[in-house]
């Protein structure tokens, strides 16, 4: 067997000390979803399979549970971010655009916040312009 040479490690921040024998083990953390990105193509592709594969998957599916964990935590942010988009669209309809674009602002998606900037549907246009008051 070859002769094995222990470092010790420099003392600071990174050194790593035993938890105390009575504290409780801490669980680890839930990752929090951050608002929406703009993700390139090859990340939503890899998103979606994950969703599709892994969300509802059973214990005889190949997921690891951090997958299933991601899988789930995707497809929740995936549906609120519907729901959201769905409620700024009925907004709209309505002809409410001050309070649709509001709503999207609070939610922090840029791409709705773009889109709802973009449809134009509230602003007048030259055919719905007011005509000036006839003087006659």
């Amino acid at each position: 067997m070859p002769p094995v040479v222990l470092r010790p490690s420099p003392p600071g921040p990174g050194v790593a000390t035993d938890a105390p024998a009575n504290s409780a083990p801490v669980p680890p953390s839930v990752p929090t979803l951050a608002a929406p990105v703009e993700m390139n193509t090859a990340e939503a592709d890899r998103q979606a399979r994950l969703i599709a594969r892994c969300a509802d998957a059973s214990w005889l599916s190949l997921c690891l549970p951090d997958d299933r964990r991601e899988a789930r935590a995707l497809r929740d942010a995936a549906v609120v971010r519907a729901a959201l988009r769905r409620e700024v669209y009925q907004m709209l309809s309505e002809n409410r655009c001050d309070d649709a674009m509001r709503t999207a602002l609070a939610s922090a998606d840029m791409a709705l916040i773009r889109e709802v900037r973009d449809l134009n549907v509230c602003a007048p246009g030259p055919a719905t312009a007011e005509a000036p008051a006839d003087t006659n």
